[in-house]
C-alpha cells in the first residue's frame, strides 16, 4: 500500500500534465488555422511558412521544457518520500510508480513532438501541392526566342537550360519561373516525399525511442533499429524518385545508400564495442557455461568487475531472467568480494530491481 503523501505527489503531477496537454491542443488548433491563413496570403516566399513553423515549434518546446522542469521537482519529492519510508515492501512498491510517472511525462513530451511534426509536415505538403499548381501554369506559359520572338520548345522547363530556337537557331538561356524553381529546388519535394513516407517515419521514431531507452542496447536491438531506418530511407527516396524528373533508379539507390552510411557512422558506431561485448557475454550465458563467461570477461575487458555490472544490468532490463543466476555467480567470482555469496547476490538483485527498469515498463 503506497502512503498518502506519495500518492498526493502522483496526483499533483498527473493534474499538471493534463493542464499542459490541454494547452498544447489549444496551440495546435491555433497553428492549424494560422498555417492555412498564411498559405492563402503567400506561397512563393518560403520564409513565411518557415517562420510560422519555427514559432509553433518554439511554443511547443516551451511546454515540453515545463514538463521536464516540473518532473525534476516532482522526482525529488518522490525520492525523499521513498528515503523516509521504513517499510521495505512499501518502499519497493514506490519505485515502479515513480518510474511509471516519469514515463508518463516522457510520453507527453514525445506525443507533443510527434503531433507538432505531423501538423508541420501536413501543412508544408499542402503548401507544396498548391505551389505545384502555380508551377504547372508557369511551365506551360509561352516562352519566345530573345532574337526572333519565335516560340521555344522547352523540354526541361523545371530547370535552367540552353534552348536553341527552331526558327533562327539562336541559343536561349531559359530560367524556370519563381514558383517552378521554388518547387523543384526548394523544400517542396522534401515535404511531399516525407508525407509519402510518413508511416515509415513514425515507425522509425517509435523504434528510435525504444532503442534509446535501453541502458545497454544489444546487437539484436541495433538490428531492429537499422531495419526501421532502412524502411524509411527506402520509402523516402522512392517517393523522391517519382517526384523529381531528374532522379533515376540509380539516383534513388545511391541516395538511400548514402543516407544509410551516414546513419551507421553517426548512430550505429556509438558504443559499438561495449554493445558487441555485452551481446557476446549474454550469448555465452545462454549456453550456461560459467567458465566461458568468466574467461571472456577476464580476457577482453580491462575492468572485468565493472563490465560484469553492465552485463547484469543489460540482462535484467532485457528480462533475460534465465541467464541471471549464472551471470550473478560469474560477477561474484570476478569481483573477489569477501562478502557471503548469498548476501552479495541478493544485494545485486535488489539493486537491479530498484534502479534498472525493463524496456517493457
Amino acid at each position: 500500500m503506497i502512503e498518502a503523501p506519495f500518492q498526493s505527489i502522483v496526483s499533483r503531477w498527473q493534474t499538471f500534465l493534463s493542464k499542459v496537454q490541454a494547452r498544447f491542443h489549444e496551440i495546435q488548433q491555433e497553428a492549424d488555422a494560422g498555417y492555412d491563413e498564411l498559405m492563402n496570403i503567400e506561397l512563393i516566399d518560403p520564409a513565411v511558412l518557415a517562420g510560422a513553423g519555427g514559432a509553433f515549434k518554439s511554443r511547443v518546446k516551451g511546454l515540453q521544457d515545463k514538463i521536464s522542469e516540473a518532473w525534476s521537482k516532482i522526482e525529488t519529492e518522490m525520492d525523499q518520500q521513498i528515503q523516509e519510508t521504513d517499510d521495505s515492501d512499501v518502499c519497493n512498491a514506490m519505485y515502479p510508480v515513480r518510474d511509471s510517472e516519469r514515463n508518463r511525462g516522457l510520453d507527453s513530451i514525445r506525443q507533443m513532438e510527434q503531433a507538432a511534426d505531423r501538423l508541420q509536415m501536413e501543412k508544408e505538403a499542402k503548401a507544396s501541392k498548391m505551389l505545384y499548381e502555380i508551377a504547372q501554369r508557369d511551365m506551360q506559359s509561352l516562352r519566345t526566342c530573345h532574337h526572333c520572338s519565335a516560340p521555344l520548345r522547352i523540354e526541361t522547363p523545371y530547370k535552367t537550360s540552353s534552348v536553341p530556337c527552331d526558327h533562327c537557331k539562336a541559343v536561349n538561356t531559359v530560367h524556370p519561373g519563381m514558383a517552378t524553381a521554388l518547387y523543384y529546388q526548394g523544400g517542396a519535394l522534401h515535404f511531399l516525399a516525407q508525407e509519402a513516407a510518413w508511416t515509415q517515419k513514425e515507425a522509425l521514431e517509435q523504434v528510435k525511442q525504444w532503442y534509446n531507452a535501453w541502458r545497454h542496447p544489444l546487437e539484436s536491438d541495433l538490428s531492429l533499429y537499422q531495419q526501421a531506418v532502412q524502411a524509411y530511407f527506402d520509402a523516402y527516396t522512392i517517393a523522391m524518385r517519382h517526384l523529381h524528373p531528374d532522379w533515376t533508379d540509380e539516383t534513388q539507390q545511391r541516395e538511400c545508400a548514402a543516407r544509410m552510411t551516414l546513419w551507421r557512422n553517426e548512430t550505429a558506431s556509438q558504443g559499438a564495442e561495449q554493445r558487441a561485448h555485452i551481446s557476446q557475454v549474454l550469448d555465452l550465458a545462454r549456453t550456461a557455461n560459467l567458465h566461458d563467461v568468466k574467461t571472456w570477461a577476464l580476457a577482453y575487458r580491462k575492468q572485468p568487475d565493472s563490465f560484469m555490472e553492465d552485463v547484469l544490468e543489460a540482462a535484467y532490463e532485457h528480462q533475460l531472467v534465465d541467464r541471471l543466476p549464472l551471470l550473478l555467480e560469474a560477477a561474484y567470482q570476478i569481483s573477489g568480494s569477501s562478502d557471503e555469496k548469498t548476501d552479495w547476490i541478493q544485494e545485486k538483485q535488489d539493486d537491479l530491481k530498484r534502479y534498472i527498469r525493463t524496456n517493457s515498463e
